[in-house]
């Protein structure tokens, strides 16, 4: 992870953290807020505001909701994606990392 901490609050598209982190303007837009404890789902963030040993805003999109656990702020995949669909053979998958993303 890019990030990681304990506790976030929600207010509308907004996370803040309840811990302190240092990063600057916008250094996280485009990256994933997974709260670990999974009682909340992960969203993206579309900006965030410079910190320093502050709790940081994260303006997101999805639904962001309050959770007392801990996260992780990680880096989204890559630029190109290719959808498997069922019965295709994903060993023809090599060269990079594997985000599996399913319903």
């Amino acid at each position: 992870p890019a990030f990681s901490g304990t506790g976030l609050t929600a207010a509308g598209q907004v996370l803040t953290t309840t811990d302190n982190q240092t990063m600057t303007l916008n250094q996280c837009a485009g990256m994933w807020v997974i709260p670990v404890t999974g009682a909340t789902p992960p969203v993206l963030i579309l900006s965030n505001t410079a910190v320093t040993g502050a709790p940081a805003v994260l303006t997101v999109q999805g639904v962001p909701a309050t959770n007392a656990g801990t996260y992780k702020i990680v880096q989204g995949a890559a630029s190109s994606a290719v959808e498997i669909t069922n019965g295709d053979a994903i060993n023809i998958l090599t060269g990079g990392r594997f985000y599996a993303i399913g319903v």
